[in-house]
């Protein structure tokens, strides 16, 4: 049986477990090597990437998802687990080097800077929806929306260099 694996080191591991269940499928916790066991994917959660690194070590995983990955395992990671899978993560050397993406820690403030704040999307819900904005790192992927105005769904006044000074209105 292929199941989807969140590693349970440190971080976001309840909420990640809680929204796959209402998704209706099927996770485990992964805290050793052996929980490696008929995972088809892995979620690394968002925590702190400098902890969750050292546990990978201490906890003897960061060799079986590199092995695994090589296999064929899928990743996601979500905050500090996209760092983690970074194959380039400015001013440091990347954990596990794994995703064609570069980040740079800090980079919009620390993590005191995050905050919540609820937000209308019409194209995603009708009301406002509480959102969490984390301004620890950025990630760098070379994606160039279309800003063609028939086909693009992103506001044509979007500043992808000044997105935060936004946020809090």
């Amino acid at each position: 049986m292929n199941m989807i694996g969140v590693l349970d080191l440190q971080g976001d591991v309840v909420e990640h477990l809680d929204h796959l269940d209402r998704l209706g499928i099927t996770a485990v916790r992964v805290k050793e090597p052996a929980d490696f066991t008929h995972l088809a994917g892995l979620i690394i959660p968002g925590g702190e990437s400098t902890c969750l690194s050292r546990l990978l070590n201490i906890f003897g995983i960061r060799e079986v998802i590199l092995q695994e990955f090589q296999r064929g395992l899928k990743l996601w990671g979500t905050c500090a687990g996209t760092i983690l899978i970074a194959d380039k993560v400015i001013g440091e050397s990347p954990c596990l080097g794994l995703i064609d993406i570069e980040v740079q820690k800090n980079a919009f403030g620390s993590q005191l800077d995050s905050f919540t704040s609820e937000v209308t999307v019409p194209r995603v819900a009708p009301g406002p929806i509480p959102l969490t904005f984390h301004r620890y790192f950025a990630l760098k992927c070379d994606l160039k929306p279309s800003m063609d105005e028939e086909s693009s769904i992103i506001d044509p006044t979007w500043d992808n260099r000044s997105w935060t000074r936004y946020t809090r209105l």
